[in-house]
């Protein structure tokens, strides 16, 4: 999945031996073919095209939209889910096709391990946030700063809703990439973004981190720990916690 996201691939339906993939036929020509083939025969994948007719496919996608509880301390839901006062918190979500309704792997492994932190007091960036699920429920637990940041127009725009349903504020929702990073330092930084991104950008992030802050890493794969924590490790950090739901991996990193 991370592949094909950094390839131009845009929403992806995960079952348990196979993936759905999608992208618009405009993107799609701008692949080279052989990109495509060389990635799925070194991943002994087998492929079947189809081509889908036009309709209004977050429809279909809200349709399908189930509720979450994590820890069992944490309930994610729409709207239309009814409450669940054995939980402690709730998030509510618009069912929008942003990414970060909590129902991946990466953002459920970063969810968990937010249950098990306190937020009070924090100041928090999510950088590539997506729905601004984390960032979000760190303010609703506590923190009193946020800033959310995505290169992507619809995220923003669901970020402005996440934020009305559950009646919570952020100090900054920025368009954009690492240059949109306010000039200050924070105590917790997600990014739950591709591979290639965090390792480009991973020196800059830090520069935004005080001493005992957390650098909260996910959405790449096992098979590139070993890149992840050499990178983490020449900036002066450790990893002090790491959690893997099948092949996606989360790395909670601080200086030493």
């Amino acid at each position: 999945m991370a592949r094909l996201y950094e390839l131009g691939f845009e929403a992806f339906q995960e079952e348990e031996n196979s993936l759905e993939a999608y992208i618009s036929d405009e993107q799609l020509k701008s692949i080279a073919p052989d990109d495509l083939q060389d990635l799925f025969r070194k991943l002994n994948i087998e492929v079947k095209q189809f081509e889908h007719e036009t309709k209004d496919w977050n429809k279909v996608w809200e349709s399908n939209f189930s509720d979450l509880i994590i820890n069992q301390k944490l309930h994610v839901r729409a709207e239309f889910h009814p409450k669940n006062s054995s939980i402690q918190d709730e998030l509510i979500i618009a069912p929008k096709m942003a990414f970060g309704t909590g129902h991946h792997q990466t953002t459920c492994m970063i969810l968990e391990w937010m249950t098990e932190q306190h937020w009070q007091g924090k100041r928090i960036l999510d950088f590539g946030c997506g729905t601004g699920i984390l960032g979000i429920y760190a303010k609703l637990k506590g923190a009193t700063l946020l800033s959310l940041i995505d290169i992507e127009p619809q995220a923003i725009d669901n970020v402005h809703d996440t934020l009305k349903l559950n009646n919570s504020s952020a100090d900054h929702i920025l368009l954009g990439s690492i240059d949109q990073i306010p000039p200050m330092k924070y105590d917790v930084i997600f990014a739950n973004i591709t591979r290639n991104i965090l390792l480009e950008f991973m020196d800059q992030l830090v520069l935004h981190l005080d001493h005992d802050s957390r650098l909260i890493l996910s959405g790449f794969l096992s098979s590139d720990e070993s890149a992840m924590i050499a990178k983490v490790e020449s900036l002066g950090m450790n990893v002090i916690d790491r959690r893997q739901q099948l092949d996606w991996l989360c790395l909670v990193c601080r200086y030493n």
